[in-house]
């Protein structure tokens, strides 16, 4: 592990990027019938919304970088501007002919996601040669990456990082994807996991209510040092080696969607911990805040302008 004030205030956040079509239902959703929806149009993507999530509590002076791989097309285009926008420094690895990923999200009428329909398959093929880490000289401190990119990807990344001692930090996303960060579990400094992913992890055949210290159990099995292990509502267990921490969650209000929420969380906890903070501090005075924000409606991803 490597100390906050060894490290120059630079971060790099890589992963998916795509436009979010979110369906709100207006009523209890009803199988196989027409459902009244609101809907609207944001930037998505986990890494992304982890992205904006991290400048929203960084200082001006720290430079936050992303990577992600678009189409040639006029959405990456209105992406690029929208990230550059937001104060990140966007990398974009534009393939021709190809389309920009979009996520459709049909979300019940208290907020919790019904289904989601994903087309970011274009993350797999990132080119990890060209993700902007800095040199000897100037080396980038903190790399965030998310479980959408291929695991030949991701472990090159890993190595990349491992070589210029830059901290390492990995989102999980799904339980299908999680499994690609199984090869490269200890040299992942901090990694971010709910609790179907850490099953899909540790042993698909695990029931869904076993309890969160079993997991945690698991993941440091397995070979993760450092994680913030969600759990819905539950607290929120923070694992440091061996030690071990809960943290509650504060009730929240759900007036938008949870869509988004565990990104922000990790994103903010990420740029938090890097800035010096305790994990268990990032996750409780940082991370909960702005996941807290998002469902609430406080903060939204930022609009679409197709």
């Amino acid at each position: 592990m490597h100390s906050a004030t060894e490290l120059p205030n630079r971060l790099m956040i890589v992963g998916a990027l795509h436009v979010d079509d979110i369906a709100t239902s207006c009523s209890p959703l009803i199988a196989q019938a027409s459902n009244p929806v609101t809907w609207t149009q944001h930037i998505g993507g986990v890494a992304a919304n982890a992205a904006f999530s991290a400048r929203e509590v960084s200082s001006v002076d720290v430079a936050i970088g992303f990577c992600a791989v678009t189409g040639c097309d006029a959405v990456a285009d209105q992406l690029e501007k929208a990230l550059t926008d937001a104060g990140l420094n966007a990398s974009l690895q534009r393939l021709p002919d190809c389309s920009t990923g979009r996520y459709t999200a049909v979300m019940n009428h208290d907020g919790e996601l019904h289904i989601g329909l994903s087309d970011v398959a274009l993350a797999e093929r990132l080119d990890p040669e060209l993700v902007p880490l800095g040199d000897e000289l100037n080396p980038c401190s903190a790399l965030l990456m998310d479980a959408n990119l291929s695991e030949s990807c991701l472990t090159a990344l890993a190595e990349r990082a491992v070589s210029r001692s830059t901290r390492l930090a990995a989102m999980s996303v799904s339980p299908a994807k999680s499994r690609r960060l199984l090869p490269i579990a200890s040299r992942i400094d901090l990694l971010f996991v709910n609790r179907r992913e850490a099953i899909a992890m540790i042993d698909p055949d695990l029931a869904l209510d076993v309890p969160i210290e079993q997991l945690a159990d698991g993941l440091s099995e397995l070979g993760f040092r450092q994680f913030v292990l969600t759990d819905a509502a539950e607290p929120v267990l923070v694992q440091r080696d061996d030690n071990r921490q809960y943290i509650i969650v504060p009730p929240m209000t759900t007036r938008v969607s949870v869509n988004g929420a565990g990104d922000a969380l990790a994103g903010a906890c990420f740029a938090a911990w890097c800035n010096g903070l305790t994990l268990a501090d990032a996750v409780r005075t940082v991370g909960l805040v702005q996941s807290a924000r998002l469902v609430s409606g406080e903060r939204q991803a930022p609009v679409f302008k197709g």
